[in-house]
């Protein structure tokens, strides 16, 4: 089934690098957003975090995909949520 256009939310999970900037983690973002049923979404750019998002198209508690995030990887990780675009 093809997925429906972006509307309501977008979600990535964020983690620490090497680096020492934060980065979007697309594997555990599409992980998440698999479990959550939801559509992995590629984009130019999803608010300076990357070019995919986690697409809710009713939208998603922020804080439920934090958690989700924080509590399946732990190591830093962190959710982040906007606008789907």
């Amino acid at each position: 089934m093809a997925p429906p256009p972006p509307s309501g939310m977008g979600c990535v999970c964020m983690a620490p690098t090497s680096s020492g900037k934060d980065e979007s983690m697309r594997d555990r973002t599409q992980n998440i957003c698999q479990q959550q049923g939801a559509f992995l979404r590629g984009t130019l750019d999803f608010y300076g975090r990357g070019n995919f998002y986690c697409n809710f198209v009713n939208g998603i508690d922020p804080a439920k995909w934090d958690q989700s995030c924080r509590t399946i990887y732990g190591d830093g990780t962190y959710g982040f949520c906007n606008a789907a675009n």
